[in-house]
């Protein structure tokens, strides 16, 4: 998602050359990268992970939550991370039509939304004062910005990114003028720690494509690495094969496989998966037509092309998040030889082909 400028590194790096007292009253916590990305990185991948993963620091001192990796990060209670999404229950879907005109099943189901608790952010720099603190997500163009969070009363916290199921740090606030380990120390071990993800990324990119008729959103690792593209990208089959789409085993990533005959057109609906407010103090709806699956549960997925009157196809959001609602796979069976175009609807930069034979 978003990779560290090299102005955000220096600013970094020129806070550890302050002198000791400044030093332990403010600590970097990168949520994602712990610095440039190096050039031998694939352009593609991102670390879902918080460099350093735990952090001392003394009650009254701050920590400067940069999101270069995840778009916002929230501070709660030991364990008591935020999800993502909410639900209208009384704003049903409806009106949620097909290109031919006829009405999908989900109409009348719950309309899913960002949960405003941490989509709207609380101005930097902020106190925690046991309740959930959130920096919010970026409202326009540009990396997303530090997020200072001064603590002033000791105990134990959870950093997490919202977007990011998994993707969670440690900060122990020890007693006033507590003797704690220095930011230089810290970003020591920050950096050891990305060098080791870095080594998970560059074997991710050197993976095979999975056996059999499979199409996997990654490959990504349990630890948060992550790579934006589908393996195998093109595949082939012969009519009739189920074909199964899934997401890797312990990502963090939420991914869509979504079908159309005009994939252009598609990546440009796809900016619109994020909408407006329905009401204020709630966050923005998400799209149903491309949150849920585009037949009812249970309904095996059949393709010839013309599904829905322009070829739309749709998994809906895939994860595999235990405590999420939404499935790790889906299974389509081609029933008609062509070459057939998909992307996944939250990163439309993801795109695949698969080509089915007679």
């Amino acid at each position: 998602m978003h990779r560290t400028s090299k102005a955000v590194f220096a600013a970094a790096l020129c806070s550890l050359a302050l002198p000791a007292a400044s030093q332990a009253a403010t600590k970097d916590v990168f949520a994602g990268f712990p610095g440039a990305p190096p050039k031998s990185m694939p352009k593609d991948a991102n670390v879902a992970a918080f460099f350093p993963g735990t952090v001392k620091i003394a009650a009254g001192d701050s920590l400067r939550l940069q999101p270069t990796g995840c778009p916002a990060v929230t501070v709660s209670k030991a364990g008591d991370v935020p999800s993502f999404l909410s639900t209208l229950e009384a704003t049903p879907v409806a009106g949620a039509k097909d290109a031919a005109g006829a009405a999908f099943w989900f109409n009348g189901q719950p309309t899913a939304m960002a949960n405003p608790a941490v989509f709207f952010g609380a101005k930097s720099p902020a106190t925690f004062t046991g309740k959930l603190l959130s920096s919010g997500f970026p409202m326009g163009p540009g990396a997303p910005k530090p997020f200072v969070v001064k603590f002033p009363k000791a105990g134990t916290y959870t950093l997490a990114c919202p977007l990011f199921a998994g993707m969670e740090g440690t900060v122990t606030v020890l007693r006033k003028g507590a003797e704690v380990p220095s930011a230089k120390a810290d970003m020591a071990r920050a950096r050891q720690a990305f060098k080791k993800a870095l080594a998970r990324v560059r074997k991710l990119d050197k993976q095979a494509a999975p056996a059999g008729d499979v199409i996997v959103a990654g490959p990504d690792a349990a630890t948060g690495e992550m790579l934006y593209r589908f393996t195998p990208a093109a595949k082939t089959v012969k009519v009739g094969t189920p074909v199964t789409l899934t997401m890797s085993t312990g990502t963090r990533e939420i991914h869509t496989f979504t079908f159309a005959s005009n994939l252009k057109k598609l990546a440009k609906k796809a900016e619109g998966f994020l909408g407006a407010p329905a009401a204020k103090g709630q966050g923005p709806a998400l799209d149903p037509v491309q949150l849920y699956r585009s037949e009812p549960a249970g309904t095996a997925l059949s393709y010839d092309g013309a599904n829905h009157g322009d070829g739309f196809l749709n998994t809906g959001i895939l994860d595999d998040d235990a405590g999420s609602p939404f499935p790790k796979s889906d299974t389509v069976t081609f029933t008609k030889p062509g070459t057939y175009k998909f992307l996944c609807l939250v990163h439309p930069d993801m795109q695949g082909k698969v080509t089915v034979t007679g």
